[in-house]
């Protein structure tokens, strides 16, 4: 089998930033984190793009980012923005060039993990989390090639789980 990148998807608070890290020094190999990309990129914190230009505008530069790193064909670990898969255009990205594994927990324990104020769609209470997760889930199951529990994994051992399933991928 080829070589792909391993992209992490699921709600804010399931830990891809936390597990992503994990395994790819395990794997000897670069981590990215998408949200942190954008950042960097624009010089501005999410939350404040979210404020001056809508969560359309923050989808957009998300987008374009993971586009190029889909496009490097290199050997990575990439924790996605929660919201990353909901555009066609990111699912398509995602299917073609990575390996996806969806970090999943009840949306309960993923918004206790989530009361961020940096956070911007956490802020509009547990309703909005609650809808927001029951809407992503079927997006992450279709587009997922692994699913992992989180609920209650330490992220050491959610990233055991994950690279072991990638080294079997990986042939």
């Amino acid at each position: 089998m080829s070589s792909r990148p391993l992209a992490l998807i699921g709600m804010m608070g399931a830990g891809k930033s936390t597990v992503g890290p994990i395994i790819a020094s395990r794997s000897g190999c670069p981590f990215l984190d998408l949200d942190q990309m954008i950042v960097e990129r624009w010089q501005e914190a999410i939350a404040e793009t979210f404020e001056r230009y809508g969560e359309e505008e923050f989808r957009r530069r998300e987008a374009e980012v993971l586009g190029e790193v889909a496009m490097t064909g290199r050997r990575l670990v990439l924790a996605t923005g929660g919201g990353a898969p909901l555009r066609p255009e990111n699912r398509k990205r995602l299917q073609q060039n990575f390996w996806v594994a969806w970090l999943d927990a009840p949306a309960e324990v993923l918004y206790s993990r989530a009361q961020d104020p940096v956070r911007p769609l956490a802020a509009d209470g547990w309703d909005g989390f609650r809808e927001r997760s029951q809407e992503r889930r079927s997006i992450y199951a279709e587009l997922a090639d692994l699913t992992v529990d989180v609920s209650e994994a330490a992220p050491d051992f959610a990233a055991w789980q994950i690279r072991a399933w990638w080294l079997t991928q990986e042939g």
